[in-house]
């Protein structure tokens, strides 16, 4: 009887230290992957700017609404000779050259070929 008293007692220091484990570690992961997420942004930024100085083609993965799964593909070549924070105007590839204004947040992968016709891929 003692031992059953004893298990039990065990199973649930066991159990509180578990939990208690898996929050702090789901409390620390979070900042972790909010600094990747901002790194990745960073790099993102850089690539594109890198792009508008050598005039390269890109090619972006758009994902408008993070709800929806389906994606948006824009090729051109960066509008202007600085990337913002938080936007990028690209030049799209049709006739008509139209602009479009594009959120970095919005970019999930990035393709560069340079006019040295080397390419460079990146996803988040």
């Amino acid at each position: 009887m003692e031992k059953k008293k004893a298990s039990t007692m065990k199973k649930l220091t066991r159990l509180v230290s578990t939990t208690s484990q898996s929050f702090l570690d789901a409390f620390i992961n979070d900042s972790g992957e909010l600094r990747m997420q901002k790194q990745m942004t960073a790099d993102i930024v850089k690539k594109l700017q890198k792009a508008a100085v050598e005039k390269s083609l890109v090619v972006l993965q758009i994902q408008e609404d993070p709800h929806n799964p389906k994606a948006k593909v824009l090729s051109g070549w960066i509008a202007t000779k600085t990337v913002g924070k938080d936007t990028v105007v690209v030049r799209d590839q049709s006739k008509e050259q139209q602009m479009h204004m594009v959120s970095i947040a919005q970019i999930k992968k990035i393709s560069v070929l340079s006019t040295k016709s080397s390419e460079e891929r990146m996803s988040k």
